[in-house]
This record gives structure tokens, sequence and C-alpha cells, in this order.
């Protein structure tokens, strides 16, 4: 017999993708439904989970309300990803509620990790890591081109020029709208403002030297983990989840506001990033079948 299974997500993943590789796992081993949070009330969202009678309930980093969720929702089988970016504390009662109702977590973010477990919510430590592609060209020598996909103010052409040092850079793909900002002569920059379908952003990717991570701290951090999959090093600010996955002088750089000192080809570090990513890949996939067992298993893991 099917599973039926209830995806709680958000709105904003439906465009960043975020969530897909999670809802396909799922409708792998049941009939997924994928409720978009901001699409109704939590009255309404709670009846209309409860019309497919769920065997299982996946919040995707919209954390489980005690009284709007877990009280109203009929299943007693359900299952948290939270998100490193916009992660509270849970206070005694929520503890005591999660306990109750044994909600699992499973954690892509070691520190969201390591926190549950120290409150005594147990949660399953699970570093994604999408399927390598890796680009085949590298240069050896500055200066080098930069893709920058601008989500934070303070992480923009002014900050990238400031850390890599203006000698470095020979062109910056710009993701967003036209910068303010005065750049150096002799550095060319591209500007796009639209969405780019999957194909056309992996060879924008790919035609990169590094990736700046876009975003001071990161839910999971699909954009710098991508470029990270197609072997483009990836700079980025110190703070999880990115120094989870950046490790300094093998795949990239992990900085504040200072500048790199010593920053390498990416052809010198091509050969590192590619055997750490590939390890961390076969790690993810040698956990799929105790987290598909964690998941669907009605034991509580806490």
């Amino acid at each position: 017999m099917s599973l039926s299974i209830a995806f709680i997500g958000r709105q904003t993943h439906v465009k960043t993708q975020s969530d897909v590789y999670l809802i396909e796992l799922m409708k792998q081993h049941g009939e997924t439904t994928v409720f978009r949070r901001e699409d109704q009330g939590n009255n309404e969202l709670a009846a209309k989970v409860n019309l497919l009678k769920p065997d299982l309930v996946l919040f995707f980093q919209e954390r489980p309300s005690w009284t709007h969720h877990l009280l109203k929702i009929k299943s007693k089988h359900f299952v948290w990803l939270p998100m490193w970016d916009g992660f509270k504390g849970l206070d005694f009662r929520k503890r005591l509620a999660y306990k109750f109702f044994k909600l699992k977590v499973i954690s892509h973010c070691l520190k969201v990790h390591e926190y549950l477990d120290g409150i005594g919510i147990g949660s399953l430590y699970a570093q994604y890591f999408m399927e390598p592609d890796f680009k085949q060209e590298y240069h050896d020598a500055g200066p080098y081109t930069f893709l920058l996909w601008q989500r934070c103010d303070s992480i923009d052409m002014n900050y990238l020029l400031k850390i890599v040092g203006a000698e470095n850079v020979k062109k910056i793909i710009y993701k967003g709208n036209q910068p303010d900002q005065s750049i150096p002569a002799g550095i060319e920059v591209e500007v796009i403002k639209h969405w780019l379908e999957e194909e056309e952003y992996t060879e924008l990717i790919k035609s990169a030297d590094y990736f700046i991570a876009p975003r001071k701290k990161e839910g999971i951090g699909m954009s710098f983990i991508k470029a990270l999959s197609h072997g483009v090093p990836v700079i980025a600010f110190d703070e999880a989840t990115m120094n989870e996955y950046v490790v300094p002088d093998v795949n990239g750089y992990l900085c504040d506001e200072n500048p790199i000192q010593g920053l390498k080809s990416p052809r010198a570090l091509s050969e590192g990033l590619q055997k750490h990513y590939t390890e961390g890949y076969n790690r993810w996939r040698s956990m799929e079948n105790s987290l598909l067992d964690f998941i669907f298993n009605h034991k509580n893991n806490g």
C-alpha cells in the first residue's frame, strides 16, 4: 500500500527549487502532495492536509506550530527539516510539545543539529550534496571571472573588490539589479536581471572562476553547493552553513571583511575541490537508506 505524504514548504522555494531534491525523494516512496505555507491560513492548511489522511507530514524549513499544526493535523508522524537562516531557539513549551508529538528532525546544518541534540531533541545530521558535474577547464593565472548573485546588501561588488583585490578581477558576472557602484577601469561587468533556466544558469556558473556566496548565513546553501558541484571554488562569509562546506585553500575561501591573502588559481584548487566534493557526495548517497529509515520508521529518534 502506497504511503500518503504531505509536504509543507514555502512559496519562495518554488523559484529557488531548494526543496526539489526532497520532494522527489518522497515521491519515490509514497504519494506526495505539496502545500505552500503562504497559500492558505493555518486552519485551511490543516483541513486540506487532513483530507489526505497522511501517514507522514514533512515540514521543510517552516517550523511546525504546536497549536496550528501538531494539534490540528491528524497524523502522529511528523518530520521537520529546519534551516540555519531564520532559525531560533526553542522555548520550554515548544521543547515539551515537540517531544510529546515525537517530532523528528533532519538537520543539514551541523549548528542546528548540535543545538537540538543539546536540548534533548534528537536529530539526524545529513549534510546534503547534489550530484557532481565538474567543469573541465580551469584558469591557472589571474585576473579571474567572479560570479556574484547578490541577495544580501552587504555582499556587493565593493565587498568583492575589497576581499579579492581589484588586480585579481577581470570580469564580474552580476546577478541582480543594475549596481550603483563605481568599478575600476578595465574590469568588465555583465549584469543579469532576469531569472535563468536551469541549463542556462549551469553554463553561467561553469563560465566563472570563482563563485561568491550571496548571503552571510544560509539555510542549506543550494546556491554555493551547486557551484561546488560544478567544480567552481567558493568565496564565502565564515558562517554556517558555508563554513561546513568550504575548506580554505582546498575548495575556496572563508572570510569576513578582510582581504584574502594568497588567492590561489582555480586550477590549483581544482583537484582538492573535486576530491572533497566527491567524498561528500558519496557520504550523502551512502546514508540514503538510513535517512529514509529515519523518516519512515515511526519510532522516534530522540
